[in-house]
């Protein structure tokens, strides 16, 4: 039987932390630039395995494209070489894979810029 999984995205603010600032949930005005909003795209299967596969997506926000695109590709680097296993404490990361590079993405707001990558974190269950 399987044990516990770790939150991938503990796991992942604990990897951007100092880097730049993380939220859950996005609040109604952003008082912090740069920041990146991570979610969870995918859930984890149900299945019974030793690891799984977690897809989150990393959303960028800042004031100017050129500085947030900075900051979305550093976050890209840290996350992805990093080095692995990524041991925090939410969990163990065995690895974490780059799915969509980072991207301008259209945004509402003529003051705010928007990038978005995402990735697959592998996942260790521990006893």
């Amino acid at each position: 039987m399987a044990g516990r999984f770790p939150d991938a995205l503990d796991a992942i603010e604990h990897i951007l932390a100092g880097l730049v600032a993380t939220v859950r949930w996005m609040p109604a005005q952003l008082d912090v630039l740069p920041v990146a909003h991570i979610r969870r795209r995918s859930g984890q299967s149900p299945t019974v395995t030793w690891q799984r596969t977690v897809r989150v997506q990393v959303d960028v926000y800042g004031q100017d494209r050129d500085a947030t695109e900075l900051v979305a590709e550093q976050v890209r680097d840290r996350l992805e070489n990093h080095g692995g296993p990524h041991i925090t404490p939410a969990g163990v990361i065995d690895r974490i894979t780059v799915d969509l590079e980072p991207a301008d993405t259209p945004f509402i707001a003529d003051d705010l810029s928007l990038i978005t990558l995402t990735v697959s974190a592998v996942c260790r269950a521990t006893h």
